[in-house]
């Protein structure tokens, strides 16, 4: 069997389960997109773990495009996505977002799509 080359996904909005069903109009989630075999194979590279801080950094560099429903605690606004802001995010939110970006780097087209 020949082997078909993987085409890139493209980039979908995730819901966290905890926001899943939320009683708020507006739940957060985010849109992500689906790390190449190279940004996968350069993370893993810095720590075989996969889930260090610095890699879960990197991750959130290259697979988080950006957010809805981040609101500010001070001033009940909605957050802008940057960079910067990500660092504000929970560390368990912060995992849950690299847990998906892996999670979308290692399905099949076929079982994406599904």
């Amino acid at each position: 069997m020949a082997i078909t080359l993987r085409r890139t996904l493209a980039p979908e909005w995730w819901t966290p389960e905890n926001e899943d069903g939320s009683i708020d109009d507006n739940p957060s989630r985010f849109l992500i997109k689906c790390l190449t075999a190279p940004d996968v194979e350069a993370v893993m590279s810095r720590n075989s773990a996969g889930f260090s801080a610095d890699n879960n950094r990197h991750v959130l560099q290259l697979g988080l495009i950006d957010w809805e429903g981040i609101i500010d605690p001070d001033t009940g606004d909605e957050v802008k996505y940057s960079e910067s802001s990500v660092d504000m995010l929970p560390m368990a939110t912060r995992r849950d977002i690299v847990t998906q970006i892996f999670i979308m780097a290692s399905l099949s087209e076929e079982a994406a799509k599904n």
